[in-house]
Protein backbone atom coordinates (compact mmCIF):
# COMPACT_ATOMS: atom_id res chain seq x y z
CA UNK A 1 0.00 0.00 0.00
CA UNK A 2 1.36 3.32 -0.76
CA UNK A 3 1.54 5.79 1.50
CA UNK A 4 1.65 9.72 0.81
CA UNK A 5 2.90 12.28 2.60
CA UNK A 6 1.15 15.06 3.80
CA UNK A 7 2.91 18.36 2.55
CA UNK A 8 2.24 20.34 5.12
CA UNK A 9 4.52 18.02 7.50
CA UNK A 10 7.61 19.76 5.47
CA UNK A 11 10.56 20.97 8.39
CA UNK A 12 12.12 23.04 5.97
CA UNK A 13 10.86 26.15 4.11
CA UNK A 14 8.88 24.79 1.05
CA UNK A 15 10.05 25.89 -2.46
CA UNK A 16 7.87 29.09 -3.68
CA UNK A 17 5.33 27.36 -6.08
CA UNK A 18 4.61 25.11 -3.29
CA UNK A 19 4.76 27.37 -0.46
CA UNK A 20 2.06 29.43 -2.38
CA UNK A 21 -0.24 26.49 -3.38
CA UNK A 22 -0.42 25.42 0.53
CA UNK A 23 -0.61 28.51 1.82
CA UNK A 24 -3.45 29.12 -0.53
CA UNK A 25 -5.05 25.94 0.63
CA UNK A 26 -4.57 26.72 4.86
CA UNK A 27 -6.25 29.66 4.09
CA UNK A 28 -7.64 31.37 1.33
CA UNK A 29 -9.48 27.97 0.56
CA UNK A 30 -9.91 27.05 4.22
CA UNK A 31 -13.28 25.68 4.66
CA UNK A 32 -15.37 25.00 7.97
CA UNK A 33 -17.60 22.90 8.99
CA UNK A 34 -19.04 25.46 11.44
CA UNK A 35 -18.35 28.37 13.50
CA UNK A 36 -17.97 28.30 18.04
CA UNK A 37 -18.65 30.59 20.51
CA UNK A 38 -16.91 30.57 23.52
CA UNK A 39 -19.25 29.30 25.69
CA UNK A 40 -18.15 26.33 28.40
CA UNK A 41 -20.76 24.42 26.98
CA UNK A 42 -19.58 24.22 23.38
CA UNK A 43 -15.59 24.39 24.29
CA UNK A 44 -15.22 20.50 23.61
CA UNK A 45 -16.32 20.88 20.34
CA UNK A 46 -14.22 23.55 19.48
CA UNK A 47 -10.88 22.25 20.25
CA UNK A 48 -11.93 18.98 18.51
CA UNK A 49 -12.35 20.87 15.70
CA UNK A 50 -8.56 22.98 16.50
CA UNK A 51 -7.23 19.86 16.79
CA UNK A 52 -8.65 18.03 13.15
CA UNK A 53 -7.43 21.23 11.46
CA UNK A 54 -4.07 20.77 13.54
CA UNK A 55 -3.49 17.31 12.53
CA UNK A 56 -4.72 18.08 8.57
CA UNK A 57 -2.41 21.06 8.38
CA UNK A 58 0.50 19.70 10.16
CA UNK A 59 0.74 22.30 13.01
CA UNK A 60 0.16 21.12 15.96
CA UNK A 61 3.18 20.90 17.16
CA UNK A 62 3.17 24.82 17.30
CA UNK A 63 0.32 24.63 19.95
CA UNK A 64 0.75 20.74 21.75
CA UNK A 65 4.11 21.36 22.52
CA UNK A 66 4.24 25.04 23.85
CA UNK A 67 7.34 25.16 25.63
CA UNK A 68 7.84 27.00 29.46
CA UNK A 69 10.98 27.19 29.65
CA UNK A 70 14.32 28.19 27.74
CA UNK A 71 17.71 28.01 27.41
CA UNK A 72 19.94 30.34 25.50
CA UNK A 73 23.42 29.26 25.73
CA UNK A 74 25.65 32.66 27.21
CA UNK A 75 28.64 31.49 24.47
CA UNK A 76 26.31 30.95 21.14
CA UNK A 77 22.82 32.86 20.88
CA UNK A 78 22.03 30.10 18.29
CA UNK A 79 21.71 27.24 20.99
CA UNK A 80 18.72 27.21 22.46
CA UNK A 81 17.10 24.76 24.49
CA UNK A 82 13.36 24.25 25.12
CA UNK A 83 11.48 22.28 27.83
CA UNK A 84 8.39 21.81 29.77
CA UNK A 85 6.43 21.76 27.27
CA UNK A 86 2.15 22.00 27.49
CA UNK A 87 -0.01 21.25 25.16
CA UNK A 88 -2.00 24.00 25.04
CA UNK A 89 -5.36 22.26 23.92
CA UNK A 90 -5.95 20.60 27.51
CA UNK A 91 -3.64 23.44 29.68
CA UNK A 92 -4.96 26.83 27.70
CA UNK A 93 -6.94 27.58 30.95
CA UNK A 94 -3.86 27.18 32.96
CA UNK A 95 -0.91 28.83 30.75
CA UNK A 96 0.91 31.85 31.78
CA UNK A 97 -0.05 34.81 29.62
CA UNK A 98 3.71 35.66 29.83
CA UNK A 99 5.14 32.05 28.23
CA UNK A 100 2.81 32.49 25.40
CA UNK A 101 4.79 36.48 24.76
CA UNK A 102 7.52 34.78 25.29
CA UNK A 103 6.96 31.84 22.58
CA UNK A 104 5.64 34.44 20.14
CA UNK A 105 9.12 36.35 20.58
CA UNK A 106 11.36 33.32 19.71
CA UNK A 107 8.60 32.61 16.63
CA UNK A 108 8.65 36.58 15.27
CA UNK A 109 10.72 38.73 17.66
CA UNK A 110 14.42 39.25 18.75
CA UNK A 111 15.23 35.04 20.20
CA UNK A 112 15.46 36.52 23.25
CA UNK A 113 12.89 34.83 25.45
CA UNK A 114 11.91 38.32 27.01
CA UNK A 115 8.34 39.78 26.87
CA UNK A 116 9.15 42.81 24.37
CA UNK A 117 6.86 45.96 23.94
CA UNK A 118 7.39 46.66 20.83
CA UNK A 119 6.18 43.42 19.33
CA UNK A 120 7.93 44.08 15.92
CA UNK A 121 8.20 40.82 13.39
CA UNK A 122 12.44 40.40 13.12
CA UNK A 123 13.66 40.12 9.94
CA UNK A 124 15.42 37.33 9.02
CA UNK A 125 19.59 38.51 8.88
CA UNK A 126 23.04 36.45 8.61
CA UNK A 127 23.76 38.49 12.51
CA UNK A 128 20.32 36.69 13.65
CA UNK A 129 21.75 33.27 12.74
CA UNK A 130 18.75 32.34 9.70
CA UNK A 131 20.79 33.39 6.18
CA UNK A 132 23.84 32.11 5.01
CA UNK A 133 26.54 34.43 3.95
CA UNK A 134 26.77 35.41 0.51
CA UNK A 135 25.63 37.56 -2.40
CA UNK A 136 22.21 35.34 -2.51
CA UNK A 137 22.09 34.71 1.17
CA UNK A 138 19.31 31.80 1.42
CA UNK A 139 17.93 30.71 4.32
CA UNK A 140 20.12 28.09 6.18
CA UNK A 141 19.00 25.18 8.38
CA UNK A 142 18.10 27.67 11.39
CA UNK A 143 16.67 30.23 8.69
CA UNK A 144 14.45 27.14 7.34
CA UNK A 145 12.86 26.37 10.95
CA UNK A 146 12.48 29.51 12.09
CA UNK A 147 10.31 30.35 8.88
CA UNK A 148 8.35 27.03 8.84
CA UNK A 149 7.57 27.69 12.42
CA UNK A 150 6.67 31.54 11.55
CA UNK A 151 4.17 30.09 8.29
CA UNK A 152 2.54 27.35 10.58
CA UNK A 153 1.90 29.88 13.60
CA UNK A 154 -0.04 32.24 10.91
CA UNK A 155 -2.29 29.19 9.54
CA UNK A 156 -2.90 28.32 13.11
CA UNK A 157 -4.18 31.51 13.99
CA UNK A 158 -6.05 32.47 11.42
CA UNK A 159 -8.13 28.93 11.09
CA UNK A 160 -8.04 29.63 15.33
CA UNK A 161 -10.16 32.93 14.73
CA UNK A 162 -11.63 31.04 11.51
CA UNK A 163 -13.38 28.91 14.14
CA UNK A 164 -14.99 31.39 16.14
CA UNK A 165 -18.44 33.08 15.45
CA UNK A 166 -18.60 36.54 13.73
CA UNK A 167 -19.38 38.24 16.71
CA UNK A 168 -16.33 37.18 18.79
CA UNK A 169 -14.05 38.45 16.33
Amino acid sequence: MAHSKNSFTVNDAPGLKEFMFLDKLAITDFKLDAQYNLEPANSDVLVDAADHNLKHYAHNLTITHVPTQCVIAADDPLNITYSVQVNMLKAWNKTNFDTIQKNATMTWGNCSWTITADKQIVEFLQDGGEIDAGVRGGLNSRGKKCFNMRWKSKILSYQLLALLDEALR
